[in-house]
């Protein structure tokens, strides 16, 4: 019993620290560019998220401070939500 609960452990441990790191991430920072043609928001820090098409760019300025939810796929940060940081 003990080495089967151990096993269980084992595998279900890694598969939830993954979904956690899946799970919505925050970044804050000044916007440094706007790209709509490849739908990218870029901040002073160098970081580039991912936008919806549909996402408004001309509600946003470079050097704005935001604040990105987004979450990681396939190695690109995609963004869930911008919002003006307060």
């Amino acid at each position: 019993m003990r080495r089967s609960l151990a096993i269980v452990t084992a595998v279900t441990l890694p598969l939830l620290a993954t979904a956690s790191l899946a799970a919505g991430m925050t970044a804050a920072g000044a916007i440094k560019a706007l790209d709509a043609k490849n739908h990218q928001i870029t901040l002073v820090d160098g970081r580039t998220f991912a936008v919806p098409s549909t996402w408004n760019f001309a509600a946003y300025r470079v050097g704005e401070k935001v604040q990105v939810n987004y979450e990681m796929q396939d190695g690109k940060m995609n963004a869930t939500s911008v919002a003006a940081a307060k």
